[in-house]
This record gives C-alpha cells, sequence and structure tokens, in this order.
C-alpha cells in the first residue's frame, strides 16, 4: 500500500510541475513576443506583476492547480521584466525594423 501511495504523489508531484513548466512557457514566449513586437511595455508588466501578486494571494483559497497556474504566471512576468531591464532584449519594434 505504501507504494502505491508514493507512486500517486510522484504522479502529482510530475503533474504539478508539467503544469507550472507549460504555463510558464507559454506565458513566458507570449510576453517576449509581444514586448519585442512593441505591444507591451516595461509599466504595462509591472502592472500586471502587481496584479498577479495579488491574484496569487487569492487564489490561495482557490486550489492548488490555480495557484500553480498563477504562480507560472507571474514568474513568467517577473523574468521577461528583468531580461528588459538587465539589456539582454533589442528594443520593442527591432523586429519590424529589420523586416522593413
Amino acid at each position: 500500500m505504501k507504494w502505491k501511495r508514493v507512486k500517486q504523489v510522484d504522479f502529482f508531484k510530475d503533474w504539478e510541475q508539467d503544469l507550472y513548466d507549460r504555463t510558464f512557457g507559454e506565458m513566458y514566449d507570449a510576453l517576449i513576443a509581444q514586448y519585442k513586437a512593441g505591444l507591451i511595455s516595461e509599466s504595462e508588466l509591472e502592472r500586471n506583476i502587481r496584479e498577479h501578486r495579488q491574484i496569487i494571494v487569492n487564489s490561495c483559497h482557490e486550489g492548488e492547480r490555480k495557484q500553480i497556474h498563477d504562480s507560472a504566471v507571474l514568474d513568467a512576468h517577473e523574468f521577461a521584466l528583468s531580461l528588459i531591464r538587465q539589456g539582454k532584449l533589442p528594443d520593442p519594434g527591432a523586429d519590424r525594423e529589420e523586416e522593413a
């Protein structure tokens, strides 16, 4: 019986990590694409971060799955903003200028 229980715990840990990774990856890629296209600014990212922090506080009562998803969204925003501030991304709209 104990072996089965450990297997179930492993399954849920893997599922949680997969949910986090997929959500973070998709959100991060979308944020970077929006920034490069000039569709989102640093101030909008900062506002989104503040909003998602509040969502996480509220999601404590909505279940673990929602909290994992919300954490991944927040982390993607914070990571994208840190890369922008460190100058590791081209200026917004640089992709469009290269195509012209």
